[in-house]
């Protein structure tokens, strides 16, 4: 296949790629909890000014580098704090990350199956939840690739100084975007190459500490400055906590069997779903050939590494899956297909079956009214992948799967997602807040982080019930979120109770539950009204001048008719 072709076709794969990703994105709200605090660490940074130490509402925020909240701060300059912003930086990483695959692909299985395998991963749904959240891991991945490419490129003996300088620089983003992983996978895998042997690859003292230098000038600066800044904390926080404790024991619960990640590919790797156990036992089986190396040493890495962590979650093994793509691209590329295509083909379908049938019902069952339009638009496109897994025997199953799934995907982001806006409940938290006069705000019992950056960082947390008590019987102007029940319970023992402004229901996500929320506040008077404007000369001074007129008008006095009673109240007593 000529060089040109082939690049277009792959962008045209990672194009579709960002659609998906980017498709629907300023529709939907951010997602409780940690989209949120990504999301707000890096709108405080455009407002404070302070692009060193991460900060959300207020408080030091150890979790991540500082690169994604840089990213995400960017993306605010053109779209403001919103969720499009947020998100945009993972879509675009996401793209990336698609393209890089591709080219790999061409330099270990060849054109034809580097396509497949990109638009494999393109279309992979944990990539997909990755590229379309504003989080850290699309982005991760994306530097992952890049080191990679380095990699292979030097140990297929074409590395030069600006690969050496691509591949240490991709190295030092990725440590300031998620610290030690990618170090850990791009180097495990050099490292692993370095003592398979079968080729050549000298690695030159000179270089070695040419990239150590790269890495260092890159990473060192912002290291240096951010411990100054927080009296040594970040990185005793940041790496003792969410690092080494994460790895020694599972954080918020999240936990799991030493087969956890087996457990989850097919959910993981959806719409290939099963078929990535096939593509593990073709690259197993193929370890001696030395295209196979890299991809089994990429692939190992992750799931080993995170295998022995205690904390367990899904994307965590998303650095693996572009190696996985490449293997099972290799396999649809390949005239013939293997024994074992078809069963696992037919499982893949029935899973995709049992999704389309779960999500119908459950959103049946459990969303007010019954399932939104959309839901039941994804589930039969989920439907629909199940039933072009089931013809495994047809030349073109793959293509069927690929564009089944393409059509679930776009529809998730364009209209299953946000028929889902009505459901979640900081956006009407903040619209009752924000349509009342100037109050201070204020939440008691919830107080996600939606809600602070739906907010701008404009609520409180009222944190006990005593001082939930005395806000309610102050008199000052104020607006408040507290759950129905706690008002029910407080009212009635209130001298003068505040005004319900409004009320609703909503599904806690991070919760897990439904819940039913009120806005109750002490409203201060609106300003005037602006009832006239003119402009006209002042023959007195001798100059032009403009006045307005403003006030306060009393509503319509009602029509009374003969007898002091209004003309309705007296055809309600005459029966009319």
């Amino acid at each position: 296949m000529a060089t040109s072709r082939f690049h277009l076709l792959l962008a045209l794969i990672a194009g579709l790629g960002v659609a998906i990703y980017l498709l629907g994105n300023g529709a939907t709200s951010l997602w409780d909890r940690d989209e949120p605090r990504f999301a707000e660490a890096a709108r405080e940074m455009v407002a404070t000014g302070d692009y060193l130490v991460p900060r959300f509402h207020g408080a030091v925020r150890y979790d991540k580098p500082p690169l994604i909240y840089w990213l995400m701060a960017a993306a605010y300059r053109v779209t403001g704090p919103t969720p499009l912003g947020a998100r945009l930086p993972s879509a675009l990483a996401g793209g990336i990350a698609v393209f890089l695959t591709g080219l790999l692909g061409r330099r270990l299985v060849g054109a034809a199956a580097g396509l497949w395998g990109a638009l494999i991963l393109a279309l992979c749904l944990q990539l997909t939840v990755e590229a379309k959240v504003a989080t850290v891991d699309a982005t991760l991945l994306a530097t992952i690739c890049a080191g990679m490419v380095a990699v292979v490129r030097s140990w297929q003996g074409e590395g030069g100084w600006g690969n050496l300088l691509f591949g240490w620089g991709a190295v030092a983003l990725a440590i300031l975007t998620k610290g030690p992983i990618a170090p850990l996978v791009v180097g495990g895998t050099a490292l692993g190459l370095k003592l398979a042997g079968g080729r050549p690859w000298p690695w030159p003292g000179r270089r070695l500490a040419a990239g150590l230098v790269i890495l260092l000038a890159i990473c060192l600066p912002w290291v240096v400055a951010v411990q100054a800044a927080t009296d040594g904390d970040f990185l005793r926080v940041a790496i003792g906590h969410h690092v080494i404790d994460r790895a020694a024991h599972p954080l918020e619960g999240h936990r799991g069997p030493i087969w956890y990640y087996l457990a989850t590919l097919p959910a993981s790797f959806f719409p290939w779903a099963l078929l990535g156990f096939g593509a593990l036992f073709d690259l197993i089986r193929r370890a001696r050939e030395a295209a196979s190396r890299p991809l089994l040493l990429w692939l190992a890495i992750p799931f080993a590494l995170f295998t022995a962590t205690a904390t367990k979650l899904p994307h965590y093994t998303l650095p693996a899956y572009p190696a996985l793509a490449l293997a099972l691209g290799r396999i649809v590329a390949a005239p013939r297909r293997p024994p074992w295509w078809g069963w696992l083909a037919a499982a893949s379908g029935l899973f995709a079956l049992a999704l389309g049938i779960g999500l119908a019902v459950g959103a049946q069952r459990q969303l007010p009214g019954g399932a939104p339009v959309a839901v039941g638009m994804e589930a039969l496109l989920l439907l629909l992948v199940g039933v072009a897994h089931l013809t495994f025997r047809w030349r073109y199953h793959a293509v069927a799967v690929a564009t089944t799934a393409a059509a679930a995907l776009l529809c998730l982001g364009g209209a299953t997602l946000p028929a889902l806006e009505p459901f979640k409940p900081s956006p009407p938290m903040v619209a009752a807040l924000e349509a009342a006069p100037p109050a201070a705000r204020y939440s008691y019992g919830y107080f996600e982080p939606s809600l602070v950056f739906a907010s701008h960082d404009t609520v409180q947390e009222v944190s006990d019930r005593a001082a939930l008590i005395a806000l309610l019987a102050s008199p000052t102007s104020f607006a408040c979120v507290l759950p129905r029940t706690v008002w029910h319970e407080l009212a009635p023992a209130l001298t003068s109770p505040p005004a319900v402004l409004a009320a609703f229901r909503g599904f806690n996500v991070a919760r897990g539950h439904w819940g039913d929320w009120v806005v109750v506040g002490r409203l201060a008077p609106s300003p005037p009204a602006v009832l006239a404007a003119f402009r006209g000369f002042n023959v007195a001074r001798g100059h032009w001048g403009d006045w307005v007129v403003v006030g306060r008008l009393a509503p319509p006095a009602p029509e009374v008719a003969r007898g002091g009673r209004s003309r309705p109240e007296l055809r309600r007593r005459a029966g009319g």
